[in-house]
């Protein structure tokens, strides 16, 4: 019974903090030497991190600039076609009124 109790106190009980995770790894590795090469290895890590997320940083805004120039282009084409058949409206609705005006003149 007493050894049950034990098992389930161990097996539920809650894991222990970081600090102390970091505090047991520095008394396992007691050389400063190592501890000042491994801080080395995390820094030369993180800053390879920060360049491969400014490197994809870059990308990302290069296509979405590219992207939106594209539609900036598309947008003033629709425009300029629009603003092509408005004027040939204009233009054929001009000619009716001439034709028109010609044949009030005549009668």
């Amino acid at each position: 019974m007493l050894f049950l109790l034990f098992a389930f106190i161990n097996g539920f009980s809650q894991p222990g903090s970081k600090s102390t995770e970091e505090k047991e790894r520095s008394k396992l590795i007691s050389n400063d030497s190592v501890l000042n090469r491994l801080k080395l290895l995390d820094d030369s890590m993180e800053e390879l991190r920060k360049k491969q997320e400014a490197k994809e940083f870059a990308e990302s805004s290069q296509r979405n600039l590219g992207y939106f120039l594209q539609l900036q282009k598309e947008r003033r084409a629709k425009e300029k076609r629009n603003a092509i058949i408005r004027i040939g409206i204009g233009v054929a609705l001009a000619i009716v009124l001439i034709f028109g005006l010609r044949r009030r003149i005549k009668k």
